[in-house]
């Protein structure tokens, strides 16, 4: 970015600074989702695979092997689910930070008086 600033000024047009964000801001809602995207691919997929292969399999060795690949799965699909609650816990306590916050602000003032 610099770069592009510093050659614009030296060919003679003006160099325009573009602001970024210092405090990046975390994801929300389904956006969450993102940070855990490898362990909910792989979680669906070896959950899709175990269910498939049980339906189509008889008792014996690929019965096992679904039953290892279902169980496998819930291990990944726990990072998903586990970043949804943190994300909502997160967004709790921001709100009740903020109420707490004013709720501060309103009674200095009422003190103050």
């Amino acid at each position: 970015m610099i770069a592009v600033a510093a050659f614009a000024a030296d060919i003679g047009l003006p160099a325009h600074w573009q602001r970024t964000n210092k405090f990046r801001s975390l994801p929300s809602g389904l956006g969450v989702l993102r940070v855990a995207a490898g362990e909910t691919v792989l979680g669906i997929i070896s959950l899709s695979v175990g269910i498939g292969a049980i339906i189509v399999a008889s008792p014996g060795l690929t019965l096992a092997i679904a039953i290892g690949l279902i169980s496998y799965s819930m291990f990944f699909l726990a990072s998903p689910v586990i970043a949804v609650i943190a994300d909502r816990d997160l967004r709790r306590k921001s709100i009740s930070d903020s109420r707490h916050s004013h709720t501060e602000s309103v009674s200095r003032v009422v003190d103050a008086t």
